[in-house]
């Protein structure tokens, strides 16, 4: 009787830890749609679902590049496979721009600068920023 009230509790836990982990999940992909122009979403919710602790990280990028490139930019978020090495992937995080090639790589190196080199590590190397050149 003990063992089946204890799998009772455990099933119990488990519930409301997927139910937790569901929810905060479905807020950060609220967020992600706001933010991000998704290109292969299948992909890249099957690449977060496997490194969730890139969640926050990629919650925080928009509002950092907004400082450099204007409040209203929207970001490219796309999963990213590398052909030679199938077992190498990340995220690429694409900064759409129209600036002149100088401008948008000055603003570039100041995000870099002040802000990415210093958080890049908490991606394990899973994002890469960079920018987009768009007529």
């Amino acid at each position: 009787m003990q063992t089946l009230e204890n799998a009772n509790q455990t099933s119990k836990v488990v519930e409301l830890l997927q139910n937790g982990f569901a929810s905060q999940t479905l807020k950060h992909a609220e967020h992600l749609a706001k933010d991000y122009e998704i290109h292969n979403p299948k992909e890249v919710g099957e690449f977060l679902g496997n490194n969730l602790f890139l969640l926050d990280l990629i919650g925080e990028i928009p509002s950092q590049i907004r400082k450099y490139f204007g409040k209203k930019q929207k970001l490219v978020l796309e999963f990213f496979l590398d052909p030679e090495d199938p077992n190498w992937h990340r995220l690429h995080i694409l900064v759409p721009t129209n600036s002149s090639v100088d401008e948008a790589r000055t603003l570039m190196d100041k995000f870099d600068e002040n802000w990415w080199l210093d958080n890049e590590p908490r991606s394990n190397s899973k994002i890469m920023v960079n920018l987009r050149y768009v007529k």
